[in-house]
């Protein structure tokens, strides 16, 4: 991330123990609390915001990201030969995971990620009220094979980022993933409902109706196929450009998503639980060769949890050379400053970093423009999927295990704590790539 910040200030001053005091306020949930917060500069301001917590902390590894593509090494996993270190890290990876989902569950941590190799997770607790909590949790890339496996272990799920005007709406079908393209909810066949998304009820137009029947009888002939077939004595698998699944699942364009944004799961409700079992179970989290061979998955955090670490992105300082402009009808000059924050930005960081930017330019004049260096396969996790009532209320109950409601949201600056639990602004598979801060507001694109 980079922040150009137009300032008054020519330079910014040391302020001698600023670092343990950043630490402390933030460990402590007291950013802008403390009797210093108004006499810091914009640059301490920021470094206090630039925390959060990670796992594992190995010096040699980066945190992120973890998808193998983005992965560089040179060389093989040291851990690749050793059996006993693998068991450890495994059983040490499966304690830490569990002692932060607890932390999601008893309402105290708003979201964390599980970064892992091949995928990235989004868990997230978004709280309204003492009693009233939305639990989801975004997994992106997917493909079809980890889709079925959630299938078989009745995991309800849904792919929201799929364009749905390609598909006539009376096809949506909440049944099987191989039965429905579309975001509808997808069950496995023992919990199938009519939960799915609201659709366009306005019809499709006859070209598709009749395209649609088309494809259906096209269907319906490999059936009849299959049938002769087997009436011949001969066996269906020996002919598989006849199977009807196979068929039905390549006109519904499966392959054509998988490890794309438009692949992104979606869970919610009280899967949430089921999905988090999943995970912790699923042997593909951790690499079983190559460079991030035995490597846990990463694990960020704006709370603090149990085998976490307090990690700090590193913030960098340096300003413009160019001519300071003077404000009009004053004698004061401006003065252009960067910021360059390096590491995991987190939607904490963000909305801290606006508000504070916001309430600096509140007080004087000028502007600030944010620059983001997006991971692109994080991009499908912004999606204008929100939860169902009904799965909410399958969770309603979790309200027992929740802390005070005072407690929710830590991290956050006070003008910015209800933010993560507002309607989704971005349309799905949007980030920003730039943002512009000023007195008038925000533009971003």
């Amino acid at each position: 991330m980079r922040v150009v910040v137009e300032s008054r200030e020519e330079t910014f001053r040391r302020i001698p123990g600023i670092d343990a005091k950043n630490v402390f306020n933030f460990v402590h949930h007291t950013l802008q609390n403390g009797s210093d917060w108004k006499e810091l500069d914009i640059f301490q301001k920021l470094r206090r915001c630039c925390l959060h917590y990670s796992y594992p902390q190995y010096p040699w590894m980066r945190k992120f990201p973890r998808m193998s593509g983005d992965f560089r090494s040179r060389s093989m996993s040291f851990l690749s030969n050793n059996e006993d270190v693998l068991s450890d890290i495994q059983s040490d990876w499966s304690s830490v995971f569990t002692a932060l989902y607890q932390q999601l569950r008893g309402g105290i941590c708003p979201y964390f990620y599980v970064c892992t190799h091949q995928f990235t997770v989004l868990f997230r607790c978004q709280r309204f009220s003492p009693k009233e909590a939305s639990f989801s949790a975004l997994l992106s890339p997917s493909t079809r094979g980890f889709r079925e496996m959630l299938s078989k272990e009745d995991i309800t799920f849904r792919l929201p980022n799929i364009d749905m005007h390609k598909i006539p709406s009376d096809e949506i079908k909440p049944k099987v993933e191989f039965e429905s393209p579309s975001s509808a909810q997808v069950r496995s066949p023992s919990t199938v409902d009519n939960h799915g998304d609201n659709t366009d009820e306005t019809g499709p137009v006859e070209d598709a109706a009749s395209e649609n029947e088309d494809e259906e009888d096209d269907i319906n002939d490999h059936h009849g196929a299959s049938e002769w077939l087997e009436q011949m004595g001969l066996e269906r698998k020996d002919f598989p450009s006849l199977e009807p699944l196979k068929v039905k699942l390549q006109r519904d364009g499966y392959r054509e998503i998988d490890n794309r944004p438009q692949s992104m799961v979606y869970v919610e409700g009280g899967d949430v639980h089921a999905f988090f079992n999943f995970l912790l179970n699923y042997p593909s989290c951790i690499a079983s060769s190559g460079p991030q061979h035995g490597l846990p998955p990463t694990l960020l955090s704006p709370v603090p949890f149990v085998g976490g670490a307090l990690v700090q992105n590193t913030v960098k300082h340096s300003q413009l050379r160019d001519v300071p402009v003077k404000l009009p009808g004053t004698e004061q000059n401006m003065y252009s400053h960067v910021f360059e924050i390096s590491g995991p930005i987190l939607p904490h960081h963000t909305l801290n970093i606006a508000a504070i930017l916001e309430d600096y330019h509140a007080q004087q004049q000028g502007s600030s423009v944010v620059t983001y260096n997006t991971h692109l396969p994080s991009a499908a996790l912004n999606t204008q999927a929100v939860n169902q009532p009904e799965t909410d209320r399958l969770a309603v109950n979790l309200h027992k295990l929740f802390v005070d409601f005072d407690l929710a949201n830590k991290g956050l600056l006070s003008s910015c704590k209800d933010s993560l639990g507002s309607k989704p602004k971005l349309s799905s598979g949007a980030f920003l790539r730039e943002m512009k801060i000023s007195q008038q507001g925000y533009l971003w694109s």
